[in-house]
């Protein structure tokens, strides 16, 4: 496993980008709209048009490889639009990374191409009230495609001495969550940034997701959700497995280890022990991860604001509500 990226966006990655010099004339908001394209999307003509009419600064299309036969068609139709192709195989959360350091505007909004064909409703208005609230990222309530309700709301739980994440069905309009359940939502590009993204060493898209809005709540910053800003799936909704494995082992010692104490965090060296006897890795393997940790959290430790047992504590204490 690749060692902790220090700084964000470290993972260099080839890709091509077609498109995108069009202007529209207008005055755009200062939001770029990164869309993932799935494998399942249709009326891609509708997605594009749905999202055209919002007047975005820019649109990021990320591609499958599949669909790269017809982009250049789709390119020539929709000037406007940026189409972003891979030439080998990343995570989602590399590609957001990559899609992040494009946009040049301060906000951007992650969606699903499933969300914005007939049922997608925006507005302007809307994405104006949104950004004056400066959180981290703000995430939309979501609808199955019978127009179920999916969890959006997740809050941090202690469960006989293991970590876990528990869904909540029922919410309120500015109610904190721990993470993107699946990555869409408005972020704050700079604080996204400076969080550092996505890690790209972690491969699991459920603890890739949670370790970064893990990592951005014990830094101080904020996620919540939004009941006016909604979307649908017009596609089965698939949840992600969260496997115990190297993945997590990588969360579990960026997130749940760093002990806050004075002005910043640590990882006592005692604590390998028990992690040791945690975890089915050999001697050797778990030391280097563990040196890793300590390693990374040494050089982000004044930015730590909290840990995550004080964190789960004042959760449920508070519901984390300033």
């Amino acid at each position: 496993m690749n060692i902790i990226p220090s700084i964000f966006n470290q993972n260099q990655v080839d890709y091509t980008l077609i498109g995108g010099g069009a202007d529209s004339g207008k005055q755009a908001l200062p939001v770029t709209c990164v869309l993932l394209n799935s494998h399942t999307s249709t009326f891609r003509n509708i997605v594009f048009e749905n999202l055209l009419s919002i007047n975005f600064d820019s649109i990021i299309s990320i591609e499958e490889s599949s669909r790269m036969f017809n982009t250049d068609q789709l390119a020539h139709q929709f000037p406007q639009v940026k189409f972003m192709m891979f030439q080998e195989e990343v995570t989602v959360g590399d590609k957001i990374n990559i899609a992040m350091s494009e946009a040049v505007t301060p906000y951007v909004l992650v969606l699903h191409s499933d969300f914005c064909s007939q049922k997608f409703k925006v507005t302007e208005k809307l994405l104006k009230s949104l950004i004056k609230q400066d959180n981290f990222c703000i995430v939309p309530k979501l609808n199955d495609y019978d127009g179920k309700t999916i969890p959006v709301k997740f809050s941090p739980d202690v469960n006989k001495s293991v970590f876990n994440v528990r869904p909540e069905l029922s919410f309120n309009d500015g109610d904190p969550t721990l993470f993107a359940s699946d990555w869409c939502g408005l972020y704050n590009r700079q604080k996204f940034t400076l969080t550092g993204g996505f890690d790209y060493t972690i491969t699991s898209p459920y603890w890739q997701r949670l370790d970064l809005f893990m990592r951005s709540w014990l830094w101080g910053e904020k996620t919540v959700i939004s009941s006016q800003l909604e979307f649908s799936y017009s596609q089965e909704y698939e949840s992600c497995e969260n496997t115990i494995d190297l993945s997590y082992l990588r969360f579990y010692l960026k997130n749940l280890m760093p002990v806050h104490k004075g002005n910043g965090a640590v990882i006592p060296k005692l604590s390998f022990i028990p992690f040791k006897f945690r975890n089915k890795c050999g001697f050797t393997e778990s030391l280097s991860q563990f040196s890793d940790a300590r390693r990374w959290v040494a050089e982000n430790s004044t930015l730590f604001k909290t840990d995550a047992a004080t964190l789960i504590q004042n959760w449920s204490l508070t519901g984390v509500q300033s």
